[in-house]
């Protein structure tokens, strides 16, 4: 047998009043269901994408690190050089950014699970830098 497609148009108001209780009820309860397991897939989506950006993202590469406390550390010494300083001012800012984007993630995070900022950066096991 031959398959027709056929498009109407719909007015789900009316339709749901000509259904009865018993598959009205049917109907909303599956209607929940779908609508709390598409929340739950966006919002675990949405969680997964922030911590891989916070994994990825949110830090300094490990050679900006070690010539960041080089510079700090030769500062505390002697003066640096306007090309060390300058370097160091880059890298200090580049810090500064990196920090405001982990803690709007974290902020978004704790929004997402209902939560404190304090108890994301505890679940995350997430403590400030120290810096010398």
């Amino acid at each position: 047998m031959q398959k027709i497609q056929i498009q109407a148009e719909v007015d789900v108001k009316s339709l749901i009043a000509q259904m009865d209780t018993d598959d009205l009820e049917d109907f909303v309860q599956k209607a929940s269901a779908v609508l709390t397991q598409r929340k739950t897939t966006n919002i675990k989506a949405r969680e997964t994408a922030l911590l891989q950006l916070l994994n990825e993202e949110c830090t300094l590469p490990d050679r900006h690190w070690s010539r960041f406390r080089e510079l700090t550390q030769k500062r505390a010494i002697e003066p640096l050089s306007e090309e060390e300083e300058a370097q160091l001012q880059s890298l200090i800012r580049e810090e500064e950014l990196l920090r405001v984007k982990r803690i709007k993630i974290l902020g978004e995070l704790s929004q997402l699970k209902g939560v404190t900022l304090q108890k994301i950066m505890e679940e995350l096991d997430i403590h400030p830098i120290e810096v010398e």
